[in-house]
């Protein structure tokens, strides 16, 4: 999980996802801020939201793979 933290970058605004910002992960797993989110012209389906932190814990799996 250390190797996420701290290199995760939001695909649309570009910048680090912090482990408090507000994000949402899509059915394509992909995470992103979800004020970048409202703004994307492309939207995904919306598979969860909250913050980065707790998404990472809850997904832990998604993130790491087998």
């Amino acid at each position: 999980m250390s190797e996420i933290v701290g290199k995760l970058r939001c695909p649309i605004c570009e910048k680090i996802v912090k482990l408090k910002d507000p994000v949402i992960l899509n059915v394509g797993n992909t995470i992103m801020h979800r004020d970048c989110y409202k703004n994307a012209e492309i939207k995904l389906p919306v598979k969860d939201t909250g913050r980065f932190g707790e998404i990472l814990m809850q997904y832990y799996d998604v993130f790491t793979g087998p």
